[in-house]
Formats: C-alpha cells, sequence, structure tokens
C-alpha cells in the first residue's frame, strides 16, 4: 500500500470493520465483522460484494443480476456425504477461465479446516502435464462451464484413468444468472471444504493452533512476521 501510494496510485483498502486505520489509503470500504474462525471465508465474500456493489453505482445491469443470484442461491447448501471426494487426502481441484480462482480458493480452504495438501490448477495448466499424476486413488473436483469443450477431455481423461470426478457446473446449481454462477460455485466449495472437515474430523476454526506442535510452531511463525514488519518499518 505504501509503495503504490509513493508511485502516485490511488489506493482503496477493502478490510473489516474495526480494523485499524492506515494512512496510505485514500480510498477504504468496509466489508464484516472481523471473522472469529481461522479459515476465514465470510471475509472473502463480503469483500466480493462490497466490489459488486462498487461496480453496480455505475452499471445497474450486473447488480441486479448480482441481486437475482443472491435471492436465488439456497444456504446452507446440502452436500450428501455421497457427495464428498473419496481421496481427500489426493485431491485435486480444477476451474476453467474464471474459476481458475474459485479452484485455488477452495484448495485453500480445504488444507486449512481439513490439514490435507490440496493441488489447484487453471484447467489449460492442468492439461498440459500435470493430469498425468492422476490415478484410480485420487478425486478430481472440477468447476467448469457448460459451454467450455476442454472440460469435457479433461473428464474423459479422468474417467479413462479411473479417477473419482466431481464436477460443479452451471447445472448444479438453478434460477442463477450465468454472470455469477462462480459465486455458487464459491460457496458450494466453501461448504465441501467443511463438510470434509466434518468428515476428517478436524476442527475448522483453529488452523492446528489447538495441537502441540503446531501452536508453538505458529508462535514462531507470528514472531517472524512480527520481526519482517519492523524490518519494512
Amino acid at each position: 500500500m505504501n509503495i503504490a501510494k509513493n508511485s502516485g496510485a490511488t489506493t482503496v483498502l477493502v478490510t473489516g470493520l474495526g480494523s485499524q486505520d492506515n494512512p496510505s489509503a485514500d480510498i477504504r470500504i468496509e466489508t464484516c465483522a472481523q471473522e472469529k474462525c481461522g479459515a476465514f471465508t465470510i471475509s472473502l465474500t463480503s469483500a466480493l460484494t462490497r466490489m459488486i456493489q462498487w461496480i453496480g453505482l455505475t452499471n445497474k445491469d450486473a447488480i441486479e443480476k448480482f441481486k437475482q443470484t443472491i435471492y436465488n442461491i439456497e444456504l446452507p447448501m446440502r452436500i450428501e456425504e455421497s457427495s464428498l471426494p473419496k481421496f481427500p487426502d489426493n485431491l485435486v481441484i480444477v476451474g476453467d477461465l474464471i474459476r481458475e480462482l474459485v479452484a485455488h480458493e477452495i484448495a485453500l480452504k480445504i488444507s486449512e479446516t481439513c490439514y490435507v495438501p490440496v493441488r489447484s490448477f487453471g484447467m489449460e495448466q492442468f492439461l498440459h502435464g500435470p493430469r498425468i499424476t492422476l490415478d484410480k486413488q485420487s478425486s478430481l473436483v472440477a468447476f467448469t462451464c457448460i459451454t467450455e469443450s476442454r472440460k469435457d477431455s479433461l473428464i474423459k481423461y479422468a474417467q479413462a484413468i479411473g479417477t473419482e470426478v466431481i464436477e460443479i457446473n452451471e447445472n448444479t446449481f438453478n434460477g442463477l444468472s450465468k454472470e455469477f454462477t462462480w459465486l455458487a460455485q464459491l460457496l458450494y466449495g466453501q461448504h465441501l471444504a467443511l463438510e470434509l472437515s466434518k468428515r476428517l474430523g478436524t476442527n475448522p476454526d483453529t488452523i492446528r493452533s489447538d495441537q502441540s506442535p503446531y501452536k508453538e510452531a505458529r508462535g514462531l511463525f507470528t514472531l517472524e512476521l512480527l520481526g519482517w514488519e519492523l524490518l519494512m518499518l
């Protein structure tokens, strides 16, 4: 933020309620109350909402489609036990186009809540080479658009190998504006992380800070961060 400000850029701070002021921010946009859980979720979705509201100030059509999406999303999303990945310890998440960002975010959420390593890729990147890591003991979750032809190639490839494939596309949801299907996919992925956490018996709120030696390691990690911040100052 300081570097951007000193370079003459207009700076925008998107932050939660009650966070510290930042003198380098020309514009401050507040989202929601500070979260109490470790794996931050509402902070992301509320930040996205603020950005969409901001766009809606000059694009009324976008805000109307966003409202339509919100009104038609059923929360909490119900994810049956049979719909959960069978191999969470060998899980790959892929997204096409804008859904690549969804894939990366959900991989992060599952790692934080379930304590398992998760790999995530954009569709093109995965097809380019990492697809060869799939096998019969892996699960593939694909956030896709039904009109994206490349996803059909990926699914056929995975199924031929015997990989479990879970596809989340526009047809997974009803009555949503196509411009904001990615938001429903994001929310689905967040619920997927929670349901997987329940199955694995992990605490999604602590990021393992309730376990030793992770608690001690977290303290050292925090000290390192504070040292870096002081160095920057």
